[in-house]
């Protein structure tokens, strides 16, 4: 259904039309300080994560809300026309991000990102999310470890007395699905923090999510720690049960073990990130 023609946006039957400027609104007939933003996780995937440099990748879809009484009209002037689609780069979006993200960009391109308005000025948008954020590890319990990456989102131009911001997951969301090969997405949760940048006079609403992985042991438990565990108890027998006359072929064994537990053990640690902690595996 196309829309009314409200001042500062092109027709919705001529997308293309970039001749007339763009946020130009109508008066506004309403409070518009203290803006109310409401941010719902509704999809995502995990992506990978690097343990190289400790930064995850994740892509996230949120479904944006937030009044603009600017935008309101009448339907019955505009032949009982309740609501139209407008491309979002033609109205004002709040300007949020993504706290001390390495790189954060939109999946979908520009163009075909739409917003849906209200006549009485609701704005509903919709953000695709590719995001590389750090994330620290902790790896005592490698390779049966589970990991917690923060995200944290809050606007960068408008503190608490302009925006208020609330965050939520959509009702039975079901992340089961969002792993990869090596990790299992186990849990996804937000919670609203108010954080002060500076001094405690400058308030910033912030929406801190939390995504909880485990990682997947199979691959680790058949090319490490088994074999380790059979090279160990080789070494054990071949020194113990051998015949005692026979010392070089028990330092043959002895040797040729400790060579393969160091080359799987290498195998671990090269996929492993440099840390302060150091797994358990390692200290047995």
């Amino acid at each position: 259904m196309y829309g009314p023609r409200l001042p500062g946006l092109p027709d919705s039957k001529s997308a293309d039309n970039d001749s007339i400027p763009a946020r130009q609104y109508l008066n506004a007939k309403g409070d518009m300080s203290n803006l109310k933003v409401t941010f719902e996780l509704i999809d995502g995937s995990f992506l990978q994560l690097d343990q190289a440099s400790q930064s995850v990748h994740v892509q996230l879809e949120f479904s944006v809300e937030w009044m603009d009484v600017r935008l309101a009209w009448d339907p019955v002037n505009f032949s009982d026309i309740n609501y139209i689609y407008v491309r979002r780069s033609q109205i004002w979006i709040p300007d949020f991000t993504i706290r001390n993200s390495e790189k954060t960009e939109e999946s979908l391109p520009e163009e075909t990102q739409y917003s849906y308005i209200t006549y009485f000025g609701l704005v509903s948008s919709f953000w695709n999310l590719v995001v590389r954020q750090p994330c620290t590890l902790k790896l005592e319990k490698f390779p049966f470890d589970t990991q917690t990456c923060m995200f944290w989102i809050y606007s960068n131009s408008a503190g608490l007395e302009e925006i208020f911001a609330e965050h939520r997951i959509v009702e039975g969301l079901d992340v089961s699905s969002w792993g990869n090969g090596e990790w299992n997405v186990l849990n996804v949760s937000v919670r609203d923090l108010i954080a002060y940048e500076g001094d405690r006079e400058n308030e910033m609403q912030v929406g801190e999510y939390s995504i909880v992985i485990k990682r997947t042991t199979a691959y680790y438990v058949a090319i490490i720690l088994i074999p380790c565990f059979l090279l160990t108890l080789i070494i054990i027998l071949g020194l113990f049960m051998a015949n005692p006359a026979e010392l070089m072929g028990k330092l043959t064994i002895g040797l040729t073990g400790i060579m393969a537990l160091v080359f799987l053990m290498g195998l671990a640690a090269n996929s492993l990130p440099r840390t302060a902690t150091v797994p358990n595996m390692s200290k047995f």
